[in-house]
């Protein structure tokens, strides 16, 4: 595992960045043990979307994670957090979920589905004020697996969530 420091580290919206839905396509498929659940195409429908962003994490020369949500109103919906495997473990998913909530205008909720067995990603979620709401049977493909369904109410200052 190579170690990162976070002042070698950007983070921007990918609209303000040089890369594109087949980057993010490229670090879905290596982070994800059974390769990207989502199709470049997904990617290149969210970018025209102005409701839909990611954030980024590179530095010069690569992509290191992201965060990818939508925004209705307020209410967001994270679709996915991805941390490239060689980063992993360094805060970085705390990173850019944190940097979401303080990102975000308007927002008094925030929605997301994890695997079950996703442990990692369930304690951080926890850790940082999400509470389950539900289950959803068989939600996930390649293995089927059910989803947690979890959320977080923002309160105005946006202190609830660890920094």
């Amino acid at each position: 595992m190579k170690k990162i420091t976070k002042n070698e580290l950007t983070l921007n919206s990918i609209k303000a960045t040089q890369f594109n839905e087949f980057d993010l396509y490229q670090l879905a498929d290596i982070s994800y043990e059974h390769g990207s659940p989502w199709q470049i195409h997904v990617f290149k429908n969210d970018l025209v979307l102005a409701y839909v962003d990611y954030l980024v994490l590179h530095d010069e020369h690569q992509l290191i994670g992201f965060i990818g949500y939508r925004q209705i109103f307020e209410e967001i919906e994270v679709t996915n957090i991805v941390i490239h495997p060689t980063f992993k473990k360094q805060g970085l998913a705390q990173l850019l979920l944190t940097s979401l909530v303080e990102t975000v205008e308007n927002a008094e909720m925030i929605h997301l589905e994890v695997r079950i067995s996703n442990r990692q990603g369930i304690q951080l979620y926890e850790k940082n004020g999400f509470k389950e709401i539900g289950i959803r049977t068989n939600y996930y493909q390649n293995p089927y697996e059910d989803a947690k369904l979890m959320q977080l109410e923002i309160n105005q200052e946006k202190s609830e969530i660890n920094v």
